[in-house]
């Protein structure tokens, strides 16, 4: 029986291995419907080198994506990838996102999504905003908020258009910028004040009027935008006493003529030394007659006036004073600013060296000829006045044609500039405050 059996196994030997090799199953590869329509989307000559280069696609695909998707949104990704593809893409690029966008009524789904994902923290995230939509009944949850500051642990920049009850803020170590969009709690705001050491930017653009006491607590702060109505005698002195603050902006709301012109009063009061520029947006306001008020002559270091929308009536702009070092004046959309006042206000300033008037539809190319007798009188050989006629096709067509010889004015030629619809007064001081 052994002897059959050792007949039987040299008659049917069992195939042997070659060293090395491995017995696979072979792979289909029929691409599916997705691969295929991608794959017809390049011409053969493109198939060609992708199929060269196959060993590359990883690599490339993944430096296209860092290139093309900086900017995270979540309910975007949902639009476009669904399941596991979604799942895989967020956490390939978990690592290169630089900016995240949130919606607060959906603020928990999404960060469950990036658990999901495997995604703990988003190391390269700065920019972070979380909207809002106030048309839908119950979507200011606050708590999910406490979960940002642990996945974006590296954040500088913070934007919230929801309504803030809880601190959370205050745990974003490096935040440099924040914009509160909508009204935030008293707890909270002392809380950013206590926690954000490196805020340097803070816009509280609310409509309730924000407690800002302890605010001096951010020391680095140099940019602050308030609500008039939170800008009154007590929160005055601490704001205009911080040491680094360069520039203050007061947003009109519903606040009356009075309510803008005694915040106006306050600063000036305060800082009149330090005012380097001064911004005011009067289309809220009663007129400007109240402008020879403020006393204006009394910041000595004012080199930039900026007056939008100022109705000046029969104002005679020489009872603003004389503006001793102004250099650069810009009158945008004043709807009835005439040649003699701007005549006469150029007048109260020796040292201005550009005029800007910008949609004032009330001046004539008498204005032109005015400043130039003026200019020919007064100052000659002195640096010539650059005006800037902004679109006001008649002055800069008169001027073209009489007034390219003489050397007291010159055409200056700028780049409309845009200025938004918030209507605000803005204040730049020197650097740093006056003692």
């Amino acid at each position: 029986m052994a002897s059959s059996s050792s007949t039987s196994r040299r008659l049917n030997p069992k195939p042997r291995v070659k060293s090395g090799q491995v017995k696979c199953k072979r792979v289909d590869k029929t691409p599916n419907a997705e691969m295929l329509a991608v794959l017809q989307k390049f011409s053969v000559l493109e198939q060609i080198d992708i199929r060269r280069n196959y060993n590359l696609l990883p690599k490339v695909i993944m430096s296209t994506w860092r290139e093309c998707f900086k900017h995270l949104d979540v309910h975007e990704f949902q639009q476009q990838l669904v399941g596991d593809a979604l799942l895989q893409f967020l956490h390939k690029m978990r690592r290169h996102f630089t900016s995240v966008r949130f919606k607060s009524e959906q603020l928990q789904e999404q960060l469950n999504i990036l658990d999901s994902s495997g995604i703990a923290e988003l190391p390269a995230v700065r920019d972070c905003e979380i909207t809002w939509d106030n048309s839908v009944e119950d979507n200011s949850t606050q708590w999910p908020l406490h979960a940002l500051p642990k996945l974006l642990n590296r954040l500088t920049h913070l934007q919230v258009h929801m309504p803030v009850q809880v601190g959370f803020i205050e745990h974003f170590g490096q935040l440099k910028t924040l914009t509160l969009h909508e009204d935030v709690s008293r707890e909270a705001l002392t809380a950013i004040w206590n926690g954000c050491k490196f805020l340097k930017r803070l816009k509280l653009l609310g409509h309730d009027t924000p407690n800002t006491i302890g605010i001096s607590q951010c020391l680095e702060l140099r940019e602050l935008t308030l609500p008039v109505a939170a800008f009154n005698a007590s929160s005055a002195f601490e704001v205009l006493q911080m040491p680094q603050l360069q520039l203050l902006q007061l947003q009109q709301q519903q606040e009356s003529t009075e309510a803008t012109t005694e915040a106006i009063s306050l600063v000036l009061r305060q800082r009149a030394l330090d005012i380097h520029s001064f911004q005011l947006n009067n289309s809220q306001l009663d007129g400007a007659d109240w402008l020879p008020k403020l006393e204006l002559h009394r910041c000595s270091h004012l080199k930039s006036l900026m007056l939008i929308n100022c109705q000046f009536h029969e104002l005679d702009m020489m009872t603003l004073g004389s503006l001793q070092v102004l250099e650069q004046a810009t009158f945008s959309q004043c709807s009835d600013l005439t040649d003699l006042q701007v005549l006469n206000f150029a007048k109260t300033c020796p040292q201005l060296t550009q005029l800007h008037l910008l949609d004032c539809p009330q001046l004539t190319t008498k204005l032109l000829y005015n400043l130039c007798e003026w200019r020919c009188t007064d100052k000659m050989g002195d640096p010539p006045l650059q005006l800037d006629l902004g679109n006001s096709e008649s002055l800069k067509e008169e001027f073209n044609l009489h007034f390219l010889l003489q050397s007291t004015l010159e055409l200056l030629e700028m780049p409309r500039l845009e200025y938004p619809q918030l209507q605000h007064v803005q204040f730049l001081f020197l650097y740093p405050v006056s003692k």
